[in-house]
């Protein structure tokens, strides 16, 4: 084995100090920095000026670029001049920054892009900044700020930045649009914006995602993160993120749009990632971009007041659904969400609020993410699943999904199964020609035939082959009343057959043994009888089993608001409370205290 050459390893690991995607965003600001100073004839070598100053804006911002980047990665250069850009000069870049049209103010993320490209610069190329001007930047920041607040009060510049949420109807609306494509980067596309939501993470991450990250963990899958933005040493490594199936909405599940990709993209021996190709990212946007400008989805962003320059990769990672959670539920845990999110919690409370090991929060969110439906059991349904793994089903996900790695074999049971569970809501739903109609499952009808009468889902019962997980106690109550509930539809048709049967039953034994003598008569029986079950209840029990009302009947809101009426009675030239021939009952003491009570 050959000895490490330390140079180089120190030179990697200094390269790693900044990750290549803030590096690339950073180059952008700092080329504009560059050509802000061969504006100003300041800061830059004089054959530099020379160079530059007979090429147009667009000439002049590309070859600045081929500079800076050489230089970046030689660490040396010639043409810039630090020494000479003073605080002013900073001041006057900061004040004239632009977004791309050359005439929007920049909000505070473009500004602060810019601010740390530049510090990057100097320290760079070694020439760290003084005290002073640091001091002076930040002071200036402050007042950048407040005057870019002011703007948006005035309705200059639009209050929000960035990339918008949106409506989750209108997300549901374009993952369908997505799915019933038959372009094959449809697929791609689907499963790339539904796993970045489930996941709540950046592109970057979701285009990261590795084969030996993924696996499924009873009723979910799950995944690793070796490295977010906010967790760039990896601490956070071991915090699986817990995604479900949704069997209600096949277009927004994640089992489902897993199943469609592995089936249309087969796995290719040795592979490691779960998108191939270069920049999946890029070819993500790319792909959503043109469904953001086709009908129909066109029409539903025009008509919910939105643009397609609005919405991009953020809006379906980072936003969307997490706007979703904190609007519709209640049972979530805070921590678990931003953990979810990697956002890093304020002060101490990452220290006193860790939940790396507690799955159970994160379940939750995932569930809700997944779109299962909040205030209702169905909010802890399973995902179609096979009742037992027996060789058949083995077959079957080695038919549909070859070369898949090991680690995989549950999760791809779990997709299998949920291809077989919606092959109808495919057949009525996707195009013709989708992609997924010429894989071995639809193309071998022997294996729907074989595995279908395996499938179960929806709601867990006591014998399932798996139990649901992060189900929270409101889903358990639900449950359980959706259960009281069947019986008692159950209990009210069974309470109607037997009254009439008890009554013709006791009526038959009375008449035979007592009418015959004279001492009960057959109307006085019926009678008898259904006073006795209006004393017992029976009668107002089935009643109010009838109008779907279980508990002790309690009168309308009108009827108890109503105040009681009273008769007065007319006699001796006055009002009276009883009639004229009105008596006391006899009785003794004891029945007059009993009547008083």
């Amino acid at each position: 084995m050959e000895p490490v050459d330390a140079d180089l390893a120190v030179a990697l690991i200094e390269d790693k100090k900044i990750r290549q995607t803030s590096k690339s965003v950073y180059l952008g600001a700092q080329v504009g920095f560059v050509v802000y100073l061969v504006r100003e004839k300041v800061g830059v070598t004089l054959g530099t000026q020379v160079t530059l100053g007979g090429l147009d804006e667009k000439e002049k911002r590309s070859r600045v670029r081929e500079m800076l980047k050489l230089a970046l990665q030689t660490k040396r250069q010639d043409f810039l001049l630090f020494e000479e850009v003073e605080i002013i000069h900073l001041k006057r870049f900061f004040a004239t920054l632009t977004l791309k049209d050359g005439v929007t103010p920049a909000g505070k993320s473009t500004a602060g892009t810019a601010r740390s490209a530049i510090l990057n610069l100097y320290e760079t190329f070694g020439q760290p900044m003084s005290d002073e001007m640091q001091g002076a930047i930040t002071s200036f920041w402050k007042g950048m700020a407040r005057n870019l607040a002011d703007m948006k009060a005035d309705g200059l510049v639009k209050i929000d930045e960035g990339k918008r949420a949106i409506p989750i109807e209108l997300y549901e609306k374009l993952l369908l649009a997505i799915m019933q494509s038959p372009r094959n980067e449809a697929v791609f596309c689907h499963t790339y914006a539904v796993l970045s939501a489930n996941l709540g993470c950046r592109t970057n991450n979701t285009a990261r995602v590795a084969l030996n990250h993924m696996s499924a963990c009873a009723d979910s899958c799950t995944i690793l993160f070796a490295q977010t933005k906010s967790d760039q040493e990896g601490e956070m490594e071991m915090f699986k993120r817990h995604m479900f199936a949704n069997p209600y909405k096949p277009s927004v599940c994640l089992i489902t749009s897993l199943g469609i990709y592995m089936a249309c993209v087969p796995f290719r021996p040795g592979q490691v990632k779960l998108f191939e190709g270069s920049k999946p990212d890029n070819r993500f946007l790319k792909e959503l971009r043109s469904f953001l400008l086709a009908e129909p989805v066109a029409s539903a962003l025009a008509s919910a007041g939105y643009t397609a320059d609005e919405i991009g990769s953020h809006s379906i990672g980072r936003k969307t659904l997490s706007s979703y959670c904190s609007s519709v539920s209640t049972i979530h845990s805070h921590v678990a969400l931003c953990n979810r999110m990697s956002w890093k919690l304020p002060g101490a409370q990452p220290r006193y609020l860790q939940m790396r090991a507690d799955d159970f929060g994160d379940c939750v969110i995932g569930r809700i993410f997944a779109q299962l439906p909040v205030n209702a059991a169905e909010f802890g349904a399973l995902p179609p699943h096979f009742r037992e793994a027996t060789p058949g089903v083995r077959q079957g996900v080695e038919a549909c999904f070859p070369n898949a790695p090991a680690n995989l074999s549950a999760l791809l049971e779990l997709c299998l199964a949920s291809l077989i569970f919606h092959r109808n809501y495919f057949r009525q739903t996707l195009h013709r020609d989708h992609k997924l109609f010429l894989s071995p499952l639809f193309a071998d009808q022997s294996i729907v035939e074989n595995l279908a009468p395996l499938i179960e889902a929806g709601l867990a019962h006591p014998q399932s082959r798996i139990q649901p997980t992060g189900v929270p106690t409101l889903t358990t109550v639900l449950l359980k009343m959706q259960s009281l509930e069947q019986k008692v539809d159950q209990i009210v048709p069974a309470v109607d057959g037997v009254v009439p049967k008890i009554v013709q039953g006791v009526t038959a034994v009375l008449e035979e043994k007592a009418v015959g003598l004279g001492t009960v008569t057959t109307n006085g029986l019926k009678e008898m009888l259904a006073q006795v079950l209006r004393e017992t209840g029976v009668e107002e029990l089935v009643q109010s089993a009838r109008n779907g009302r279980i508990g002790p009947i309690e009168e309308d809101a009108a009827n108890a608001e109503r105040p009681a009426v009273r008769s007065l009675h007319m006699w001796g030239d006055m009002l009276h409370m009883v009639p004229e021939d009105f008596e006391l009952p006899r009785s003794g003491l004891l029945q007059a205290w009993q009547a008083w009570v």
